[in-house]
């Protein structure tokens, strides 16, 4: 009730339907057009109220929600002449429309930046009122400037660096972690028994401070091969590892764009931190009845934020100059595609990469970037 009072107060700064999706509406049933205006007018205020900060309940600038509203319904009717009209618009969606865009302007970062944060403030709309889990983190555009998408990766000594700060920041659990159980004591003990060689009775404090685990290690090593989308790290299970064939295999239903299964080529440096790390994920207690690879301290599965937390203690320890570069999770995709199209060709960074279309990878590419340096992760994914 108290929401509906509140609302009902907001002044929305423009009307909720832009003139040109107005006539494109008049072609529909009149409660379509009604159903379209119902939902603007709620995202328009909930962009108003709290859409900037929904903990918070901080709202965005009035010209921001303009600026959002006119390309929101540019991206509706863009929707709409290629599919049925709707309200609901999928990451799916997203990706397609900044494939046209790219093609349609010489300038895409200026462009589609853009459109990349309305849809995303759409995303957020769709995921806090709607109930809805979409989670699209496409590279970063900055629209404040013309520097080239390809800019914000990683390069191939880079991508071994973040690997050697993972080992040198990966702790093993405390021995006298006040959280950890007995049970979960002994079976690490028993872990640690099995990896030094050591009697059991004799594991104490002293191996557990030693120990390095292989949590981090396994996951950054898996991400430097496969380029993982944040959404593909959240999703992944056990049962992708296909230790037979060096290769993670994402099932139709749990790739991150759902129309087809992957199967991803593994380095054996990632194979042989994934057995360790399995070994070792099997006696951590927040593991038990969990198929997830990889969970955070609190016992989540890994999303963008967490990732991207990660990723900047990774390159203070890696010691990597960020050269104003944008530096978050995506730059990891993007140089493991520069460096799968330089030494494999840009059709089998296509396959590592899980893209439909090679028009997808090139926007990924950092195009006629050789890379010279040597890396532990790929030496035997290259053809000698």
């Amino acid at each position: 009730m108290f929401d509906t009072i509140e609302d009902a107060e907001i002044e929305l700064p423009v009307a909720p339907i832009a003139e040109d999706t107005q006539t494109q509406l008049e072609q529909y049933p009149p409660l379509k057009r009604e159903n379209y205006e119902n939902f603007k007018i709620d995202l328009l205020k909930w962009l108003l109220r709290n859409g900037k900060s929904p903990s918070k309940g901080n709202g965005y600038a009035k010209q921001t929600v303009v600026n959002t509203h006119y390309m929101i319904d540019h991206a509706y009717r863009w929707k709409w002449e290629r599919d049925s009209i709707t309200t609901d618009f999928t990451p799916e969606d997203a990706d397609a429309l900044k494939r046209v865009l790219t093609r349609q302007t010489t300038k895409p970062e200026i462009y589609i930046a853009k459109y990349q944060k309305a849809l995303k403030r759409l995303f957020k709309y769709f995921n806090e009122v709607k109930g809805r889990d979409y989670d699209w983190n496409p590279e970063y555009l900055d629209d404040s400037t013309n520097n080239s998408l390809s800019h914000n990766y990683f390069k191939k000594y880079e991508l071994g660096r973040l690997y050697e700060a993972a080992i040198e920041i990966s702790s093993f659990k405390s021995y006298n972690n006040k959280q950890m159980t007995p049970e979960e004591r002994d079976r690490l003990k028993t872990h640690l028994s099995h990896r030094l060689g050591k009697k059991k009775s004799k594991i104490g404090p002293q191996d557990f401070k030693d120990a390095n685990s292989w949590k981090i290690p396994s996951l950054v090593s898996v991400c430097c091969d496969a380029g993982l989308r944040p959404i593909e790290v959240k999703r992944s299970k056990v049962g992708w590892i296909n230790f037979h064939d060096n290769e993670l295999v994402m099932p139709e239903k749990e790739s991150s764009k759902g129309n087809s299964m992957w199967e991803v080529a593994l380095s054996s440096e990632s194979v042989n931190a994934l057995q360790r790390w399995l070994d070792e994920r099997g006696s951590i207690e927040k593991y038990d009845g969990s198929d997830s690879i990889w969970l955070t301290k609190y016992a989540n599965p890994y999303t963008t934020g967490p990732l991207n937390d990660l990723l900047n203690k990774l390159i203070e320890v890696g010691n990597i100059e960020e050269r104003n570069r944008h530096l978050t999770w995506y730059a990891i995709r993007r140089g493991v595609a520069t460096l799968w199209a330089n030494e494999e060709g840009i059709h089998n960074a296509m396959e590592q990469l899980r893209h439909k279309d090679i028009e997808t990878t090139e926007l990924y590419v950092n195009e006629g970037v050789i890379e010279r340096f040597t890396c532990p992760l790929y030496s035997d994914l290259r053809e000698e």
